[in-house]
């Protein structure tokens, strides 16, 4: 099988040493920057690589699509002549309505297996030199298969983000995925992003816990790609901002009127104790 990833960033370099030993499989390499390629090349862990996908993407039967949702649609529209027919292109962005309208407004889903997908892993830190062999080791993977997209391709897939070490695969849709992904994962990059604008972010390291270095971590982001992802799922996303504001409102008043047994019971989050 010939693989080829599109972006050898953080994700794209992950995919590429995280799919090193798979069995029948000659991996390449698609990115605007020659020193990336030469790098990954380097580390053996692609066979070659190319700065424009007109020389190899014909001969590709598995395309995996690493780049900000807007290139991506951009990738898919002004290469799908290139396609090998029936070859599978899979796409790793963090908002799914957006990349899956675009993909099938353009036609591509017609000349290949077309699935949507998004690994839940990453790190502060982005590029290929950031990349690690072990970044999807035991996390998860949401699937948005295009209604064309075959059986066949989808098992093809799923077999091979076993291989990458993800251990949780789930098959979604793009509405349940940007719904979803607003609360699991946007939201608290935004509330996170939010708190360190406050001047006590610097108080004394003395004042500061694992609390605080959660929530730091999390807001240490790439603000290109979040401002481009949040932008595009901007509807969900601000439903969650709503839902988090009201209960920020009910919090708020219960120290205004000093009603401990409301705050109390607000606290008691039986959620949390009912949690899988």
């Amino acid at each position: 099988m010939n693989i080829a990833i599109v972006g050898l960033g953080l994700i794209g370099g992950s995919v590429a040493k995280s799919l090193k030993g798979l069995k029948n499989a000659h991996v390449f390499g698609i990115d605007t920057d020659q020193m990336t390629l030469e790098k990954a090349k380097a580390d053996d862990v692609i066979e070659d690589g190319f700065t424009s996908a007109n020389n190899i993407l014909d001969k590709i039967d598995l395309t995996i699509i690493c780049v900000y949702p807007k290139a991506t649609t951009n990738f898919l529209s002004e290469n799908i002549e290139l396609f090998k027919q029936d070859s599978i292109v899979i796409d790793m962005a963090g908002v799914k309505e957006y990349v899956m309208d675009a993909a099938k407004a353009s036609g591509v889903t017609k000349r290949v297996n077309f699935i949507g997908g998004h690994p839940m892993a990453g790190r502060e830190v982005g590029g290929y030199d950031s990349s690690l062999e072990t970044l999807f080791d035991g996390s998860g993977f949401l699937l948005v298969p295009d209604e064309n997209a075959s059986k066949e391709s989808i098992e093809t897939v799923i077999e091979i983000l076993k291989f990458m070490g993800f251990s949780s695969i789930k098959n979604t849709t793009a509405k349940e995925h940007d719904e979803t992904i607003a609360f699991t994962s946007q939201i608290l990059h935004v509330i996170a992003v939010a708190l360190s604008k406050n001047d006590y972010y610097y108080a004394d390291k003395a004042f500061k816990g694992g609390s605080f270095r959660d929530y730091t971590r999390i807001a240490l982001i790439n603000e290109s790609l979040w401002s481009e992802t949040l932008m595009e799922n901007r509807k969900y996303l601000l439903k969650r901002i709503d839902e988090f504001e009201d209960e920020m409102r009910i919090i708020k008043q219960a120290l205004l009127d000093e009603d401990k047994p409301t705050l109390r019971n607000i606290l008691k989050n039986d959620r949390l104790l009912n949690e899988d």
